[in-house]
């Protein structure tokens, strides 16, 4: 009964909708989140009190894991193959605290609830691999001009700046805005891994960028030479805001300010396939694909009794990698979840590939990730359901309540790419 009314989401959408938001209320709280916002941005939200549903999730926005988007610093060498890298990709479905309770506040274009947020992200050190970006609260201030001079007032983090000056073209009475900046500047002094050179990337807008130069100055100098985060490489984008800076204004930075007071070590952020045994795994996986050459294996060759020996091997090999004394649980999830994506690219149509296809829809529906780190494992998930050419009914047939419902959804209001 459950799945003939699931199956009638189009038919039915008043009472399919129901059933599919009472399933999805036992979901992580990100992926709850997730669940109604989609429908609601869709104006797919048929049920009998969406504002009273929406303000539930403004609420629930303070259960999620993240307060802000986490994105990687510029000064750490960003590899999308590494934890830093899937936890910056998973910022892109804006599942945190502030980006949930701003798309409750422009859902409903509710000023009041736009009010009640707090656009500064939360305190970071070194010790913070990545940085919090309150862009979209920024981006969708215009929605709300009567809040602007109020939400300018309340910046007090570096990395609310630049957002910040790139929302006032958009916003009423640019000239107050500016003063409101470049009077708060001086006093903020924050953490190296929230500062951001910003917002010089270009001269356009000399107007505006000529009213906080004096504020800029002192801002960017305080925290050029106080304690910083250690890098991985130089941050150009420090030089062409000083190059750019010193253009506009008639007291230019010298090099002898820029000194730092110290330096506070930088924590190291593994690749995958670094360990001895995801190194192992990787290489047997180039093997299949391109069997020693630099080109992927013709089908035909594929498709050969030796290649499909080896192959299930392989997957024998993979299966049996859940615990490694080189590797996090959390990380050996990841590794073995973009080879099983990376497997639908070479393993030919056939039996042999709805096996790995039950066995990868599996993996998922019974990972801790899901609960332990929701927004990571639905980078894979989103991938899943959206870009592989795996069939609705394989995923069913796991029988996952999650999944189930993140099809659902899927298929009633695709996610934009």
């Amino acid at each position: 009964m459950r799945f003939l009314l699931v199956s009638s989401l189009f038919a039915l959408p008043l009472l399919a909708q129901s059933d599919l938001l009472d399933r999805a209320a036992a979901l992580p709280p990100e992926l709850y989140a997730d669940v109604v916002l989609r429908l609601a941005e869709a104006d797919k939200l048929k049920v009998k009190e969406p504002e009273q549903l929406l303000e539930s999730i403004f609420l629930l926005a303070h259960q999620v894991k993240f307060g802000a988007r986490p994105r990687t610093n510029e000064d750490l060498v960003l590899h999308s193959d590494s934890l830093s890298g899937v936890i910056d990709a998973a910022g892109r479905f804006k599942l945190d605290r502030l980006s949930i309770q701003v798309r409750v506040a422009v859902a409903l274009t509710s000023a009041k609830l736009f009010r009640e947020i707090d656009p500064a992200p939360p305190t970071q050190t070194c010790d913070d691999p990545f940085s919090y970006q309150p862009d979209f609260y920024y981006e969708s201030l215009p929605r709300f001009p009567s809040l602007a001079s109020e939400a300018f007032r309340r910046i007090t983090t570096s990395s609310q700046i630049a957002p910040a000056l790139r929302a006032i073209a958009r916003l009423p009475h640019p000239d107050e805005l500016v003063i409101l900046l470049a009077g708060a500047l001086p006093e903020i002094h924050d953490s190296w891994r929230a500062f951001s050179p910003a917002p010089f990337s270009t001269t356009n807008e000399i107007y505006i960028y000529r009213n906080i130069l004096p504020g800029w100055r002192t801002w960017f100098t305080n925290h050029m030479n106080g304690r910083r985060c250690s890098s991985t490489r130089e941050n150009a984008s420090h030089k062409q805001a000083i190059e750019i800076f010193n253009k506009l204004s008639t007291t230019p930075i010298d090099a002898k300010e820029l000194k730092p007071s110290s330096t506070d070590k930088t924590p190291t952020i593994p690749n995958f396939w670094v360990a001895p045994k995801g190194k192992l795994i990787m290489a047997h996986y180039k093997e299949l694909r391109f069997g020693g050459g630099k080109e992927i294996l013709p089908e035909a060759e594929r498709r050969k009794p030796d290649w499909d020996t080896r192959l299930r091997a392989f997957l024998n090999e993979l299966s049996e990698w859940k615990h490694d004394d080189d590797e996090t649980p959390r990380s050996i999830f990841h590794q073995r979840a973009i080879i099983h994506q990376a497997l639908f690219a070479i393993i030919p149509s056939g039996p042999l590939l709805r096996k790995v296809t039950t066995e990868y829809v599996t993996f998922l529906a019974l990972s801790p990730m899901r609960t332990e780190h929701p927004t990571e494992w639905l980078t894979y998930v989103d991938r899943l359901l959206r870009e592989s050419n795996v069939a609705p009914e394989e995923i069913r047939r796991a029988g996952d309540h999650t999944l189930n419902v993140l099809l659902d959804v899927e298929q009633l209001a695709p996610r934009k790419r």
